[in-house]
């Protein structure tokens, strides 16, 4: 029977050089990552420094998939931290691992936005305008891969299916 591990990349100067391995051979990982929004706005070294371990342990580790479960920037309008989550995440995609996504609150636009439609959650803070999300990790940028399956209407989260080798 395989045993699946899920992975949470915690932040930390030095990512470990090694997870302990599970020694069932079919054994296979899933990378869990949380509310990166902090590393995102502030310290996008960290959150490079985790996808980076990632990808560079995805063999050694039997890295299948990679989930990131929202909160990937503090503030869904700030431009620099979405430039910086696309430069942590250019590892995991340039090491071919599949992966998915879900918006949470801080990918919305929150904050100073007169009008806001607050219908999709209860807070009064955000604004259920989250065009920044699907321009910088929506559906279009997975179309023809593989293991992509579709998104969730209207883009906040993806479908992703992944196929463990051997």
């Amino acid at each position: 029977m395989p045993v699946i591990r899920l992975l949470a990349v915690a932040a930390c100067d030095e990512p470990p050089a090694a997870v302990v391995p599970v020694g069932d051979p079919d054994a296979f990982t899933v990378v869990v990552l949380p509310d990166t929004q902090i590393y995102a706005w502030l310290y996008p070294e960290t959150f490079e420094a985790q996808t980076r371990w990632i990808a560079e342990n995805k063999d050694t580790e039997r890295i299948v998939f990679v989930t990131h479960v929202g909160d990937i920037v503090e503030t869904g309008t700030a431009a620099e931290e979405w430039a910086n989550a696309q430069a942590a995440w250019d590892w995991i995609e340039d090491a071919g691992i599949p992966h998915g996504f879900s918006a949470g609150a801080h990918d919305f636009r929150t904050g100073g936005v007169t009008g806001r439609d607050t219908s999709c959650a209860n807070f009064d803070d955000i604004d259920c305008d989250f065009t920044e999300y699907p321009q910088n990790f929506g559906p279009k940028r997975y179309e023809g891969r593989e293991w992509f399956v579709g998104a969730r209407r209207p883009g906040t989260a993806t479908r992703s299916a992944s196929r463990r080798a051997g």
